[in-house]
C-alpha cells in the first residue's frame, strides 16, 4: 500500500510538470505562429516522410551489419534486401527503359527484345543454364519453370523471329530514307509533270512503309510473347515489386531509377544533417564567443571567417572535398573502406565552409545581447562570463541556430549535387547529384527520366525545407512577430 501511495505521489509530482511544459509550449507565440502556417505544417509532413525513409534505410543497413557480426544472415529479409545499396546498383531491365507515362518506340522495343534474348542465349551456352541465368536474371524476373528442352525450343523460335524482324526493320528504315529523299526531290522539283510523278512515288512509298511498319509491329508482339514465355513477368506481390522497380524506368545501365532515387534520400539526409550539425555547432560557439567576449577572441574569429570568405565559395568547397576525397586512409571499424569511398569528405568540406554564415549572425546578436540591461545586471551581481553566456546569450540566439540549421541543410544537399556533378562528390553509391551527372548522355538522346526523377525528389525536399525555414524565422524571430 505504501508502495502504491509512493507511486501515486511520483505520478502527481511528475505529471503536472510534464503537462505544464507541454502547455507552455502550446501557449507560446512561436508554436501558435508555426501552427497557423498551413504550408509550414505540410512542409513538416514532407520532411518527416523523407527523414523516415532515410532512417528506415539506415536501420535496415545497421540490422544487416549487426546480423552479420552475430552470425545471422538478414540479407534475404525483404526490407533489408530492398533498402540495401546492392538493390540500387543491380540491373533490373534493359538500358534506358522509359517510365510508366511513355510508350517505348518500335526501335526501343526491338532493342529490348535483343537484350533479353542475348542474356537468355548466353545462359543456355553454359553447361548448367539454370545456374548460369541466376547471374543474368533481372531481379524477380527469372526463367520459366519448364523443362530445359522446351525452354531451348522457345529460345530457338524467338531467335528466328528476331532474325526475321531485323530484316523487316532494315527494309522499313530503307523505305523511310527513300521517302525522305523523295520529299526533298519534291521540294526542288519545278516542272508540273515531275511533281506529279514524285507525289505518286511518295504515296506509294508511304503505303509500303505503313505496311512494313504494321508487319514489324506484329512480329514484335510475337517476339515479346515468346520472351514472356521464357522469362514471365512475376505475379502477386513479387510482380508488384518488379513493376515498382520499372515505374520510373531504368538508367543507361539498366538500374531502377526509382530505387536509386529512394536510396539517395539517405545520402541527402545524412549529408545535410551531419553538415548542418557541424556548421551550426561550430558557428554558434565561435559567433557567441566573438560577440560576447570581444577583444582578441573577436579579432581572431573575425580574421578567420573573413579569410575563408575571401575565397570563392565553390572553389573552397571543391578544394576541401578534393583534398579529403583523395586521402588513402582506411576508416576504422570497417572492412578496409577508404575515406574517399564514404561521405566523410562531404562532411568535412561542408563543415569547413558552412559555419561562416551562422557565426556572423550569432556574433552580431551576441554583441547586442551583451549590452542589454539584464546582462549588465547579471554582471554587476557577480555572475561569471561563461554562466551569462550559457544562461542568457545562447538561449536568445537559438532561433538563429534553428533557422541556419534548416538553411545549411538545404545548402549541403545542393552543394553535394554540384560536387557529384563535377565528379568529386559521392563515390560508389547513388545520390541525386550522381544521377544528374550520369544522365548527361541520356539527355542528349532525349531520355529525361533519370534527371527528372532526381530533380523532382530534390525539389520536394528543398522546397519543404525552404518553407519550413521561413516559418521558423516567422515563429522564433521577434522581428517577424505577427
Amino acid at each position: 500500500m505504501s508502495g502504491s501511495l509512493s507511486n501515486r505521489n511520483v505520478v502527481a509530482d511528475v505529471s503536472p510538470s510534464s503537462e505544464g511544459r507541454l502547455s507552455s509550449i502550446r501557449r507560446s507565440r512561436a508554436y501558435r505562429s508555426f501552427i497557423r502556417d498551413k504550408a509550414a505544417v505540410v512542409a513538416c509532413g514532407v520532411i518527416v516522410i523523407y527523414v523516415s525513409i532515410a532512417l528506415l534505410i539506415v536501420g535496415a543497413q545497421l540490422a544487416a551489419a549487426v546480423g552479420q557480426r552475430v552470425g545471422v544472415d538478414l540479407s534475404d529479409t525483404f526490407i533489408v534486401r530492398e533498402l540495401s545499396l546492392k538493390a540500387s546498383l543491380d540491373r533490373v531491365g534493359p538500358d534506358s527503359l522509359p517510365g510508366f507515362l511513355e510508350t517505348p518506340t518500335t526501335d526501343k522495343r526491338l532493342q529490348n527484345a535483343e537484350f533479353h534474348l542475348s542474356r537468355i542465349r548466353r545462359a543456355f551456352e553454359r553447361d548448367d543454364p539454370l545456374t548460369a541465368f541466376e547471374n543474368e536474371q533481372l531481379a524477380e524476373r527469372t526463367l520459366a519453370d519448364k523443362p530445359l528442352d522446351e525452354l531451348r525450343r522457345l529460345l530457338e523460335v524467338a531467335l528466328e523471329q528476331l532474325a526475321t524482324v531485323d530484316e523487316d526493320y532494315l527494309d522499313l528504315e530503307i523505305l523511310a530514307e527513300e521517302l525522305v529523299d523523295a520529299r526533298l526531290d519534291l521540294v526542288e522539283a519545278t516542272a508540273h509533270e515531275d511533281r506529279q510523278e514524285l507525289l505518286r512515288a511518295i504515296a506509294d512509298l508511304e503505303k509500303q512503309r505503313n505496311a512494313a511498319f504494321q508487319t514489324v509491329e506484329e512480329q514484335l508482339v510475337q517476339i515479346e510473347a515468346s520472351i514472356e514465355a521464357l522469362i514471365p513477368t512475376p505475379k502477386g506481390f513479387r510482380g508488384l515489386v518488379y513493376k515498382a522497380r520499372l515505374l520510373l524506368g531504368t538508367d543507361s545501365q539498366g538500374r531502377s531509377i526509382l530505387w536509386r532515387a529512394i536510396y539517395s534520400i539517405r545520402v541527402a539526409t545524412q549529408v545535410g544533417l551531419v553538415s548542418a550539425i557541424i556548421a551550426v555547432v561550430v558557428g554558434a560557439f565561435l559567433g557567441a564567443s566573438a560577440g560576447f567576449f570581444g577583444g582578441w577572441v573577436d579579432h581572431a574569429i573575425v580574421w578567420l571567417y573573413s579569410t575563408l570568405s575571401s575565397v570563392p565559395y565553390i572553389v573552397l568547397l571543391t578544394v576541401v572535398a578534393f583534398v579529403f576525397g583523395s586521402l588513402q586512409v582506411t576508416v576504422p571499424f570497417t572492412d578496409g573502406v577508404q575515406v574517399h569511398q564514404t561521405l566523410i569528405p562531404m562532411y568535412v568540406a561542408f563543415g569547413v565552409t558552412f559555419w561562416i554564415a551562422p557565426c556572423r549572425q550569432i556574433r552580431g546578436e551576441a554583441m547586442k545581447i551583451r549590452s542589454l540591461d539584464y546582462v549588465q545586471s547579471a554582471t554587476s551581481l557577480g555572475a561569471g562570463r561563461f554562466y551569462i553566456m550559457r544562461r542568457h546569450v545562447i538561449p536568445n540566439v537559438l532561433f538563429l541556430v534553428f533557422i541556419n540549421f534548416s538553411l545549411i541543410f538545404i545548402g549541403a544537399i545542393k552543394s553535394e549535387v554540384i560536387l557529384s556533378f563535377l565528379g568529386i562528390g559521392v563515390v560508389g553509391q547513388p545520390s541525386w547529384g550522381v544521377m544528374i551527372s550520369e544522365s548527361k548522355s541520356e539527355v542528349l538522346n532525349q531520355f529525361f527520366w533519370q534527371i527528372g526523377t532526381a530533380t523532382v525528389f530534390m525539389f520536394g525536399l528543398v522546397l519543404a525545407f525552404n518553407v519550413f525555414s521561413d516559418a521558423l524565422q516567422d515563429a522564433f524571430d521577434p522581428k517577424h512577430a505577427r
